[in-house]
């Protein structure tokens, strides 16, 4: 992964109205976990995070509004992200966000707790075995609702739901170039962006896209850290709200 003096971010937005929504780049493990305490207090909620860099940065996504409850977790090794998927699983908990990070994997992510379709995650997977899952649950009626990317020998994190909709494509290991034409040509389908992660040290990109109409969209990959900020400031006092960030 990049260092982060070196970070790169995409993102997507909609244009849309809501609750009061925060969003945060370039955090220290201490920082993001000072975010989580205040915003947790001010009655904000988790929607996206996103964790980069072998010193790793975190990048999140926060809305004020009440709902069922929800838990945050960060700087998990494989084994202590797997023991808290059976942990909350077994609790009734439901994963929407997932996040792998640096060269000795660690993970962020955001569960919620209420009933819902099936739900399958999935980490640490090859390139190969990413896309056999792809076949496998795409087959079995399940979508996909996150995709991370993440490492230099890139492995894969996901979640997907068993629930019909609307006509979707996933998307992993595109260069940038490939990523833009799958920008272009998905956006003139009909298709609008849910997730996007990138990932290595020369980056690769993974996306998800569902076919359906809705408010603007923008989509954004490659930015710099002032750029992504520059694009934050922009979006933002244009009614745009974020929901969904990548760090790489």
């Amino acid at each position: 992964m990049a260092q982060a003096g070196a970070a790169r971010f995409a993102s997507v937005w909609f244009q849309e109205g809501g609750p009061a929504v925060e969003a945060r780049h370039n955090l220290t493990s201490d920082q993001h976990q000072q975010t989580v305490n205040d915003l947790f207090g001010r009655g904000f909620r988790p929607l996206w995070v996103s964790g980069y860099g072998n010193e790793p940065r975190f990048a999140s996504i926060w809305v004020q509004q009440d709902g069922p409850a929800v838990e945050a977790r960060h700087n998990l090794t494989s084994d202590q992200h797997q023991q808290t998927v059976n942990d909350l699983f077994g609790r009734g908990f439901r994963p929407i966000c997932v996040s792998g990070y640096g060269n000795e994997p660690r993970f962020a992510s955001i569960w919620v707790q209420q009933d819902g379709p099936a739900v399958e995650a999935r980490h640490n997977l090859t390139s190969d075995q990413h896309q056999q899952t792809v076949n496998d649950l795409f087959g079995r009626g399940f979508r996909p609702i996150c995709v991370s990317g993440y490492g230099n020998e890139p492995r894969f994190a996901s979640i997907w739901v068993q629930q019909d909709g609307p006509a979707v494509e996933a998307r992993h290991n595109l260069t940038s170039d490939q990523h833009q034409q799958t920008v272009n040509d998905l956006f003139g389908r009909g298709f609008r962006p849910i997730c996007v992660s990138g990932y290595g040290n020369e980056p690769r990109f993974a996306s998800i896209w569902v076919q359906q109409d809705g408010p603007a969209v923008e989509a954004r990959h490659n930015l710099t850290s002032d750029q992504h900020q520059q694009t934050v400031n922009d979006l933002f006092g244009r009614g745009f709200r974020p929901i969904c960030v990548s760090g790489y």
